[in-house]
């Protein structure tokens, strides 16, 4: 608040709408969706000039998750199409992939899972153009948990299997971890009882090689210590 007070007294029309719709995410992740559309209004409301809205379509996007957390499915529509126009306008594919991403959260909370299909996929192709391995495979284990919900588990095993090859040439653990529970999803939802079960058992294995790793790093700090 004292962030807006300077903008506002300096005249600074860009600090007041950043400061404004922070103080309504950080509503939104105490989960209290009401007062933080409150406070991301008043950002959105902060200026007539459309142009410190250009190119900040974070805005529009924490608007349509604050109305997705309440239930209301237009509105949420309405400003994540914003964010995602305002995203290709602007070339911004960092950005995009984000916003698509809530917009598969939408229709899939609002129970329309065969729509959520299409972003996912857009999502997943903008983290490869990107390069980005972590995000890349966080988005193969998303589209592939969606996969094994909706009847799709042979296109699930394929992308699990391409995201676990990822993550261990790459090094990602925590990410090789999603992709494992990814894959004992598709299994079990194709019926292969036997690959789940293995599966299973690969999920404990790694499991426990975290928790050793965590306690060797607990260990090491003590000793530093002392």
């Amino acid at each position: 608040v004292e962030v807006i007070q300077v903008a506002e007294a300096q005249n600074d029309t860009a600090v007041q709408i950043q400061a404004k719709t922070g103080i309504g995410w950080v509503q939104m992740e105490m989960e209290q969706y009401k007062e933080a559309l409150q406070w991301l209004y008043k950002a959105l409301h902060t200026s007539l000039n459309k142009k410190f809205y250009y190119n900040y379509g974070a805005l529009y996007s924490n608007i349509a998750s604050a109305y997705n957390s309440l239930g209301n499915e237009d509105s949420a529509m309405h400003y994540i199409g914003i964010a995602i126009k305002n995203a290709r306008e602007n070339d911004n594919i960092l950005f995009l992939a984000t916003a698509l991403s809530m917009q598969a959260k939408i229709f899939t909370d609002h129970k329309k899972p065969h729509l959520a299909e299409a972003p996912l996929n857009e999502v997943l192709q903008i983290r490869k153009k990107l390069n980005d391995p972590f995000y890349t495979v966080y988005d193969m284990s998303s589209l592939a948990s969606y996969y094994a919900g909706n009847n799709q588990p042979q296109k699930g095993i394929a992308l699990c299997i391409e995201g676990i090859a990822i993550a261990k040439q790459r090094g990602l653990q925590s990410q090789l971890l999603m992709m494992y529970k990814a894959l004992a999803e598709n299994y079990k939802a194709a019926g292969n009882t036997a690959l789940y079960s293995n599966t299973l058992e690969d999920i404990i294995i790694l499991k426990d090689s975290f928790n050793n790793i965590n306690s060797s790093k607990q260990i090491a700090e003590l000793e530093a210590r002392n």
